[in-house]
């Protein structure tokens, strides 16, 4: 069972001269499905498309739209995902990546018998509370999770999962009063101490540990050379004698490694000019390898997930053109999940690792909200964040004598849906420029300016 942040959905959208709205083909309803879905959130509105879709004339249209409806029966615990998934693979076994994900779906749902069908997925549930914010992680038996109190300055807490409440452990935080404030966090495998990154007056990053009572309050690493610009607070390795952290330094250097606990050292694993900074950095749950993630491909964004020893060395690298990243450890340190578009959208993927060598990806669950970071397991929990900022660029006729609206938006852009802002024409009319993020993250680097 999985749990899902959400944090509030911004959806923009520009209205731009068009012609005539036409009749509805089954593009149009495939899109009005897909925004009935992403932007709304209306599953049952969406599935009524699809099915419309379904029954037109475009088979691979047809395909694709039955594959929507019955990962959306699956989110909707709804056993009509079997009899959907196998409508594709006996109606439209020449759509070949279709009935593919068809067969998939169909393994993973009748894998347990008489399990619900979302048992081949992660069921989906929010986590409330207040002032929540996602710098921090859970721990590991599941009962609490550290995060930044804005509404105390910026002091570190914590909130129980189990009774839903907060509990202030730094006092000191004032964000507007040169006090300094928390900007990550990360707590230790037993629960009893959290590491986190406080950002001192004037601006000097540090590394403090406290125990999990509020009690021991001690700088473990606070750097005023100018080489170290900011840093993060990943991961404890499950010892607890060393803290995972990234430093970050001028003209694209980044090096990370392990900070003692005992005297503050710091152990430099690996140095990435110009690679990017790792969107994740995760310790297996032995403590034997790290994986994080690398930007490869400065143009698409694109990353790597790379394993290596703790001694630095590279053990395994993750690669696919569409990229990978957010990696994260299973309790169990079998597989290592990360989050991948390599399928068309963004899913959840997991690789088999044995010695620090990583298998062949496997697709665990498909269409992940865009932005999902994972956080961390809590018990057997996957506990993560998304970013729901969301934008698509839409034509409608203007009556210009009404001074009004006179038709229904029309999404201009079939690619990269939700992820769409800012459309403005060129004065000849024959060009959309317009801004998209490409990247399967909600970060800036996954900007781009299109002209179509």
């Amino acid at each position: 069972m999985g749990i899902r942040w959400l944090r509030g959905v911004l959806v923009t959208g520009c209205l731009l001269w068009a012609g005539s709205v036409q009749a509805q083909t089954s593009a149009q309803l495939y899109e009005q499905a897909l925004r009935k879905e992403r932007t709304e959130g209306d599953l049952p509105a969406a599935i009524a498309l699809y099915q419309r879709v379904a029954a037109g004339a475009d088979r691979e249209l047809a395909a694709r739209a039955l594959i929507r409806a019955g990962e959306l029966y699956e989110r909707s615990g709804q056993q009509e995902a079997v009899k959907t998934y196998r409508r594709v693979v006996s109606e439209f076994a020449d759509q070949q990546e279709p009935a593919r994900t068809a067969r998939e779906r169909l393994a993973a749902l009748e894998a347990k018998p008489g399990a619900a069908p979302a048992a081949g997925g992660l069921a989906l549930r929010q986590v409330t509370g207040n002032n929540l914010d996602p710098s921090g992680m859970p721990s590991a038996d599941g009962h609490y999770l550290t995060f930044t109190d804005w509404s105390t300055g910026g002091n570190l807490a914590l909130f129980d999962l189990v009774a839903g409440t907060n509990r202030q452990l730094t006092r000191s935080a004032a964000v507007d009063g040169g006090g300094g404030y928390v900007l990550a966090s990360a707590i230790s495998r037993d629960g009893k101490r959290i590491a986190y990154y406080w950002a001192a007056p004037p601006w000097v990053p540090q590394v403090r540990i406290i125990n999990s009572d509020g009690s021991g309050a001690r700088v473990l690493f606070a750097n005023q050379d100018p080489t170290v610009g900011e840093l993060q607070v990943p991961d404890f390795p499950p010892d607890g004698q060393a803290v995972a952290v990234v430093l970050f330094g001028p003209a694209g250097l980044v090096r990370f490694g392990l900070l003692s606990t005992a005297d503050g050292s710091f152990q430099v694993l690996r140095r990435l000019q110009d690679a990017g900074y790792p969107l994740r950095m995760a310790v297996s749950p032995d403590g034997k390898w790290i994986a994080y993630d690398e930007i490869v491909d400065t143009i698409t964004v694109a990353r790597d997930v790379v394993i290596v020893a703790r001694d630095g060395v590279e053990k395994a690298r993750i690669s696919h053109p569409f990229g990978n990243q957010n990696p994260i450890w299973t309790p169990d340190g079998r597989h290592l999940l990360f989050s991948s578009a390599r399928s068309g959208e963004l899913g959840l993927w997991a690789a088999r690792v044995t010695e620090g060598v990583a298998g062949n990806p496997v697709e665990v669950k498909s269409n992940m909200p865009w932005g999902f970071t994972p956080m961390g397991f809590a018990g057997d929990r996957l506990l993560y964040q998304q970013a729901t900022g969301r934008g698509d660029v839409f034509a409608v006729e203007f009556a210009e004598q009404a001074g009004r609206v006179a038709g229904t938006p029309v999404n201009l852009l079939p690619t990269y849906q939700g992820r769409n802002t800012k459309g403005v024409w060129t004065r000849d009319g024959k060009k959309l420029v317009y801004a998209s993020r490409r990247g399967a993250v909600s970060t800036s680097s996954a900007g781009h300016m299109v002209v179509r």
